[in-house]
């Protein structure tokens, strides 16, 4: 049974509240000449608030002394004085608004003509429009007089315009000015009349003046609220939205209206209003009206969205995808049956959905799942899932879902069973936390058969949390997993938001480490926070940070950072004015300096730092004898490890378990040659193991990618101790205890291992009371299902395997180059599937050495039994069908030894395929060939071979061609062999697939140069084959062979060479 699953999102729309303004009270500013009052003199300046009747007020000059009898009167937008003093009795005039900080100054200027002037300065007016008048006293003389008014930045130069008074008219006169900024300043120049030009006696100024703004009332500000989105919970195709503007004010006055419409139409009024909004987008425009008529306007789009669907289909049975899959699709209000396409991009069809009322269903009509209906859940488009077998619990072996990217809210989480399924109870846990799996659990459990299910409730608190589902199921076969069932589908619906407005996720990329390359100490740095988003908006602002100091600003940016570690902290704000940080730690390096951690076996200390030279550890993290600091430090993406060189580091059998990786282009690094002296650090676990296997650098079975180990010499791990007491008895030993160097076993990628030695792994020595072919034991490297390792100039000796390769699914991108394989061994690299239909893709084996490992042959072997059947690589299918393809190149065997025994250097056993060229075979003891081609391949499987481009020259058999392969393609090889026997033999029962030419051959006797059904010369090979028209027999004249210890011999032809230009152009 199949099932699917839809989440579904309650959102509410986002709510400010802010106090309105209060309207701002009417303030008169006047001047009243108190020269004949008995209480000042002179001339002064008051305020006083807006009246709307006449009322006599108390004034106090500016000298703190009480001024009666002025009766002011404001109102209507207008204010005026009336001094009542006796002497003057000026007539009414508007008024002004202005604030209270207006700074007023009163000075005599320089003459102007006869007239010695007032000058009066006026700052601080709001930017706005004015009406400046100036009037006289009824009791003046009845004089024309001038005055000057204008505005400028305050240097007096501005342009000015003249206003003209008679005295003794109580007249006034009046112009208007427009102060365009607050840093404005107002000039009134009052000339007044001077009756005596001469001594300047009786001189008339103006009795006062009134600055009026022309426009006084401010207009309102309309805030129709934020932009937001909500979902049509009932699928109905509307949904209920609360509009507010209460963000609306009025700087000098109240807000008596509010009105909502769409596109122009009216929809609600008052300052929040409900509406009941269609399934779409929506412009809603709210207009706002203040008490003095002025209006205002402003928008909020509002999106109504239907419920998409979120649902799980178990894809096993259908004929156009497998396994589980993601599908998503809008609400309909009816059954409909709709087009999916999987992950791949494969059509998926017969799938109805319904959804409405708040719920979907789906049906999946394949004719073998027909899942129930269930709850669905909303949820955005950018929600990661991910789905995949995690460790075991108990007998069980659980799925783990791994759900990201979920809205704060709260959750109900809840997984059913197939009607179908066995009934046996199962069990499931559900949590929440930060990505680390280490979340508090909630069991839910639910018996299978009855179709049943259970719920549990989990909170995300944040953009960055993860939900966990860990379904354990159930498993009828504890022992071999055969027929586990998880449950059919599981549903996440949300039950209520926990903020309407989600915060950004910010995102300080990657850090790491830099190294001052210019010694200046301080190297540039990109920041990266381009990975930030946000869920219900964008993130419009980032904002770099070192402490509390900013230091940059950009999605990214380029700064100089000093020599030293420095955490900078990322803010981003999104367009709601939400904010999320994140940090990302960047050290600079001096030059030539080591960051990491570090370990000296000899004097460290666990409870050290381990983060300097001076601090180090004694144990490596993941190693079970580590304590304190050690144990607790989790390694991460771009830290390298340092083993001090020139020491030996013990471990138990255990090794030590790579318990990290790192990321693409951050490995973790663990390096056992940079730091200290001159020779590596020595792994070893002295043989501290009677039984089963002793490991090096392990991988425990888990996945471990992108990493690097680095100049070690891994030495006597697992197998026995020169002084145990087994060589001392004379009982035979079959299955003595094995050791891998390192063991990769866990599916990781992207490995290096360089410039490491193993050296006595396992079980590896040559005596009794070792018994028969499985009595050495051991290996450098074992590798499963990995992908992308590359093994480059290594040392491999005294052990069973040099490097294991045993998928049991795909083994890809394997390259061993650069390494040397020698003595003691049984396998230099032994290839073969674990399991039926495993895969070797893109193997390559390239510039390595394979010499001298002659100890356990035939006729050297000093144990009891028979001996190790030994072979340089031997790539066999052990009878399983499995797909090949294997390049072995550029590489040399030899054996300075004169003993024989094994098989082949190169054994292709019972089917499986390699393409060989460019490699070197100088008298390589092996008893039966150089290269064998052996055994028929398994029924169904396809094996192709290929030899080309090689040089064979020794006393043993350079190729056997055996089985029954689906093509053998030799060509442009040199066959020499320096005893009376045929280089090359031809054991097939049909010859169909094979392709021989443009070899040479080569040895003391032409009537042996194939074997096939009997010796042949080559004109006989080449009548009854039809193989090998373009080729020859002769001496291939090479400069040096044949003379002293293989590994001294110099197979370059000479000038006069046969093989010089007579092979086949193989680009």
């Amino acid at each position: 049974m199949s099932r699917k699953w839809i989440w579904w999102v309650s959102m509410t729309v986002a709510v400010w509240l802010s106090t309105p303004a209060h309207a701002q009270e009417d303030v008169c500013l006047f001047q009243v000449d108190l020269s004949n009052a008995a209480t000042a003199s002179g001339w002064d300046y008051f305020t006083t608030t807006a009246q709307t009747a006449d009322q006599t007020i108390n004034l106090t000059d500016q000298s703190g002394n009480s001024v009666s009898g002025v009766t002011a009167h404001i109102g209507e937008g207008w204010c005026y004085a009336n001094y009542t003093d006796g002497t003057s009795n000026p007539s009414p005039v508007d008024g002004v608004t202005v604030p209270q900080n207006v700074y007023k100054d009163r000075y005599r200027c320089s003459n102007w003509g006869n007239r010695n002037p007032w000058l009066h300065k006026i700052e601080g007016l709001p930017a706005a429009d004015y009406k400046v008048t100036l009037f006289t006293g009824s009791g003046s003389a009845a004089v024309n007089w001038k005055a000057e008014v204008w505005v400028d930045s305050g240097d007096g130069s501005g342009e000015t315009q003249t206003i003209n008074i008679e005295f003794g008219a109580g007249g006034s006169d009046s112009a208007d000015v427009t102060i365009d900024a607050t840093s404005d300043v107002l000039w009134i120049r009052d000339y007044g009349y001077d009756s005596d030009p001469l001594t300047h006696n009786f001189r008339q100024a103006a009795s006062g003046y009134v600055i009026r703004g022309t426009d006084s009332n401010a207009s309102p500000v309309a805030d129709a609220g934020l932009d937001d989105e909500v979902i049509d919970e009932d699928n109905n195709g509307t949904e209920t939205v609360t509009l507010d503007g209460s963000g609306s004010s009025d700087s000098d006055g109240s807000i008596v209206s509010w009105v909502w419409t769409e596109n122009a139409q009216q929809i609600a009024t008052g300052e929040t209003a409900q509406v009941s909004l269609a399934v779409g987008t929506h412009e809603v425009t709210l207009t706002v009206t203040d008490d003095d008529g002025a209006t205002d306007q402003d928008t909020v789009t509002v999106t109504v969205n239907g419920i998409v669907c979120l649902f799980q289909v178990d894809l096993s049975s259908t004929a156009t995808a497998s396994g589980w899959d993601y599908f998503t699709t809008t609400a309909q209000t009816a059954d409909e049956t709709i087009g999916l396409t999987d992950q791949s991009g494969n059509a998926l069809a017969g799938v109805t959905a319904h959804i409405g009322e708040g719920w979907c269903s789906y049906s999946y009509t394949d004719g073998t799942s027909d899942p129930s209906p269930a709850d669905g859940i909303t949820v955005p488009q950018n929600v990661y899932k991910d789905r995949y077998r995690c460790s075991t619990w108990g007998n069980r072996s659980p799925w783990l879902h791994k759900i990201e990217n979920l809205p704060p809210a709260t959750y109900r989480v809840t997984l059913f069973t197939g009607a179908n399924s066995s009934a046996v109870d199962w069990k499931a846990e559900v949590w929440a936390d930060t990505g680390d799996g280490n979340g508090e659990t909630q069991t839910t459990n639910i018996e299978f058969g009855a179709g049943d299910s259970d719920s549990v409730e989990v909170t995300i608190n944040a953009m960055n949390d993860v939900l966990w589902i860990r379904d354990y199921g159930y498993d009828p076969d504890p022992v071999n997993h055969n027929g586990r069932q998880s449950a059919s589908g599981y549903i996440v619906r949300g039950i209520s938001s926990t903020s309407s407005v989600i915060a950004p996720v910010a995102d300080a990329g990657q850090g790491g480490i830099v190294e001052d390359e210019d010694g200046t100490d301080s190297e540039s740095v990109t920041l990266d926070g381009s990975g930030s988003w946000d869920y219900d908006g964008s993130v419009v602002s980032w904002v770099w940070s070192e402490g509390e100091t900013p230091i940059a600003t950009g999605e990214t940016a380029e700064v100089s950072l000093s020599v030293g570690t420095h955490v900078i902290t990322l803010t981003v704000t999104d367009d709601d004015d939400a904010t999320g940080q994140d940090t990302v730690t960047v050290t600079v390096l001096a030059q030539g300096a080591l960051w990491g951690y570090f370990v000296d076996y000899a004097t460290g200390n666990d409870a050290n730092a381990g983060t300097s030279e001076g601090t180090p550890w004694q144990h490596c993290p993941g190693d079970p004898n580590a304590t304190g600091v050690a144990a607790s430090t989790s390694l991460a993406a771009g830290d390298t490890v340092y083993f001090r060189t020139d020491t030996t580091y013990v471990m138990s059998a255990d090794g030590i378990t790579l318990n990290a990786s790192g990321e693409s282009g951050h490995p973790i690094v663990f390096d056992g040659s940079t730091w200290g002296g001159n020779d590596p650090c020595i792994l070893t676990g002295n043989n501290a193991l009677v039984s089963g296997i002793g490991r090096g650098l392990t991988d425990g079975g888990n996945t471990r990618s992108h990493l690097v180990i680095r100049g070690f010499e891994f030495h006597d791990i697992g197998g026995y101790a020169d002084n145990d007491p087994i060589w001392e008895t004379t009982d035979p030993v079959t299955s003595p205890p094995g050791g891998v160097g390192i063991s990769l076993t866990g599916s990781g990628e992207d490995i290096v291992v360089e410039d490491c030695r193993f050296s006595e792994i396992g079980q590896w020595l040559n005596l009794a009371p070792m018994t028969d072919t499985s009595s050495v034991t051991g290996a450098g490297i074992s590798l499963r299902n990995n992908t992308d390792v590359a093994i480059l100039d290594c040392d491999f000796t005294r052990t069973r395997m040099g490097v294991s390769l045993k998928p049991t699914t795909t083994i890809e991108n394997i390259l061993i180059q650069g390494c040397n394989f020698h003595n003691y061994m049984v396998w230099l690299i032994d290839a073969a599937p674990a399991a039926t239909g495993a895969a070797f893709s893109n193997v390559v084996i390239d510039g390595c050495l394979f010499h001298d490992h002659y100890e356990h042959d035939q006729s050297n072997w000093q144990g009891y039994g028979d001996a190790p059947h030994t072979d340089g690589i031997f790539l066999r299918t052990t009878g399983l069908n499995s797909t090949w393809d294997v390049t072995i190149r550029n590489s040399v065997w030899y054996s300075d030894q004169s003993s024989s025994g094994g098989t082949a250097s190169i054994y292709l056993s019972q089917g499986s395929s390699a393409t060989i060229y460019n490699c070197v075979f100088m008298s390589d003891t092996k008893s039966m060939a150089a290269i064998l081609v052996g055994f028929d391949k398994p029924v169904g499987a396809t094996q192709t071979v290929r030899v080309l481009n090689n040089t064979f020259y020794g006393g043993y058999r350079c190729l056997i061609l055996d089985g029954n392969a689906d093509a053998y393609d030799i060509r442009n090889n040199l066959f020499c062999r320096t005893i009376g026997y045929e280089p090359v033999s031809v054991k097939l029962s049909s010859l169909t697939g094979l392709a021989m030419d443009n070899n040479l051959f080569y040895a003391t006797d032409p009537a042996r140069c194939v074997y096939y059904n009997g010796y042949r010369t080559l004109a006989a090979w080449q009548s009854v084959s039809g193989q090998d028209a373009n080729s020859c027999w002769a001496d291939p004249l090479l400069t040096n062979v044949g003379v002293g210890a293989p590994s001294t011999w110099d197979i370059t032809p000479t000038s006069s060479s046969p093989a010089l230009g007579a092979g086949f152009d193989l680009s």
